[in-house]
């Protein structure tokens, strides 16, 4: 309740929204799912840590199903075989594959 407070009536701390990714110990990622809502699809990002919340991306929902299978495909491509352990592999951030993230 204090988030939803603390961060307004669209927070994803209401009831229309559903955790949908994990990220890291501190980055969630949730989707509404109230089909009658104008953020049907919808998706945001908060930070735990933080305290902070932001817009992932606008809907329809497969905008995130396209940052998903771009970061899959990305970081699914630096995993070595026999040699190099996983944890030695700098994989990159979910959130550069969003274009409204993306650095000029």
């Amino acid at each position: 309740a204090e988030w939803l407070e603390d961060h307004g009536e669209e927070s994803c701390a209401g009831k229309d929204w559903a955790l949908v990714c994990v990220t890291s110990e501190f980055d969630f990622y949730f989707v509404n799912l109230r089909a009658e809502s104008p953020q049907f699809g919808a998706t945001r990002h908060i930070v735990n840590n933080c305290y902070e919340e932001e817009l992932f991306t606008e809907p329809p929902f497969e905008r995130f199903v396209d940052i998903v299978e771009a970061y899959a495909k990305t970081n699914a491509a630096k995993v070595q075989m026999d040699d190099e352990d996983e944890e030695d592999i700098e994989y990159d951030d979910f959130r550069s594959f969003n274009p409204l993230y993306k650095e000029s």
